[in-house]
């Protein structure tokens, strides 16, 4: 794989807001690896971890769709400086205290400025990009958000065995701090983009008559069945084994391993060989691999699977924002993107409710078999999208 690391690029605001996603995906990595788990040891049961994790993500859904009234009102800068200070704050909390009620607001609170975060960044972003480059963009930035993605797991196996899982914490919220610090260094400039502001029904009701944009949005959600399933069943499954947290690390680490080296060149030819085509293939090999999980129980085989859904998830992630850009117009990028914004976080709290039900009535591995018959219709969703011109 060849990035065109010229001096230009280097200097580029695209390329620096990607180094510091870097930066930031490490200290994501730290967190989820253990997240599910800390929950688990607090609660003592997956079906009510599953509960959590899906509230917290549907408060996510309405922050999104509140984002645009914010950011019409304020610069984008401030919304993501803001959103990281608070972030900082929070993770510092959680590793000073053990206290549920005040690690469940905390954890409120993360969700709603992370939001703000994520959305005011695809702005700034997508803003630094021009039109040709969107596609090799959206790429670049996912493989370095996923080479800090690809470290965090490792140091939160570590030092949650060696520390306990609160340092974890304090690490995520000093690489938070450090991301910010940064990003307060680069000349960022806001741009306008004249967006008539709607309310917030009227914009879903408008995202609503746009079919080409309602098919992208649940095609672009599936792949957090698959996240669900990484994120908290699998890492439960081997715990519940008796298998350390650093499997949960070699977990991460083995499905973000091959998205470093295959997201770049596959966006920089998604235009040729079809957006329709890197979802089918993608949910389909997601889908295979689900079922596989079913049968898989030794922590080796859990880190091989994840090895292979990495590489069906880079052709997937990436595709998603790449292809809505593709279909709307720079005047309503605002509006939509908040609508649009919200797929996975709809997607991730249904299949987080979906799977707690199931493990609180049924055996444990039934998640993967409903998982992988998911992601199969969602392969037939996926290849089904509008096709867009070259």
């Amino acid at each position: 794989m060849r990035f065109p690391l010229s001096r230009g690029l280097v200097a580029s605001n695209v390329f620096q807001l990607g180094a510091l996603n870097a930066v930031f995906w490490m200290a994501m990595g730290l967190i989820e690896t253990i997240w599910a788990v800390y929950l688990d040891s607090i609660v003592g049961s997956a079906a009510i971890v599953g509960v959590i994790v899906g509230s917290l993500t549907a408060i996510g859904v309405v922050t999104s769709l509140l984002a645009p009234a914010v950011l019409r009102r304020t610069k984008e800068t401030r919304v993501y400086v803001l959103s990281m200070i608070v972030m900082a704050v929070c993770y510092a909390i959680f590793a000073l205290t053990q206290n549920f009620a005040l690690f469940l607001a905390a954890a409120v609170v993360i969700t709603v400025v992370g939001n703000f975060r994520g959305i005011s960044l695809g702005l700034m972003f997508r803003d630094e990009s021009v039109d040709e480059e969107v596609d090799k963009n959206e790429g670049m930035l996912y493989v370095m958000s996923n080479i800090g993605y690809l470290l965090g797991p490792l140091i939160a196996g570590y030092f949650s065995e060696a520390m306990g899982v609160q340092s974890v914490f304090a690490l995520a919220a000093v690489f938070v701090a450090i991301t910010l610090v940064r990003f307060l260094q680069i000349k960022i400039k806001d741009k306008k983009h004249h967006t008539k502001e709607r309310p917030v029904l009227a914009n879903i009701k408008a995202f609503l008559k746009r079919a080409d944009l309602v098919k992208a949005y649940v095609a672009d959600g599936g792949v957090q069945v698959w996240w669900a399933l990484a994120y908290i069943f699998l890492p439960l499954l081997m715990i519940n084994k008796g298998y350390a947290i650093g499997w949960i690390g070699l977990l991460v680490f083995a499905m973000t391993l091959p998205t470093i080296l295959i997201e770049y060149p596959a966006m920089k030819r998604v235009r040729k060989i079809g957006y329709h085509n890197y979802y089918l293939f993608g949910y389909v090999a997601l889908a295979l691999i689900a079922l596989a999980a079913y049968f898989f129980n030794s922590p080796e085989q859990i880190v091989g699977i994840g090895l292979l859904a990495g590489v069906a998830l880079s052709f997937i992630e990436p595709t998603g924002e790449a292809y809505f850009f593709r279909l709307v117009s720079k005047k309503e990028e605002e509006n939509y993107y908040s609508v649009a914004g919200t797929s996975g976080s709809v997607a991730y709290a249904l299949a987080a409710f979906l799977f707690a039900a199931i493990v609180g009535f049924m055996p444990y591995n039934t998640v993967f078999l409903v998982g992988a018959g998911l992601l199969a219709v969602f392969a037939i969703i996926g290849y089904s999208v509008k096709r867009v011109k070259h």
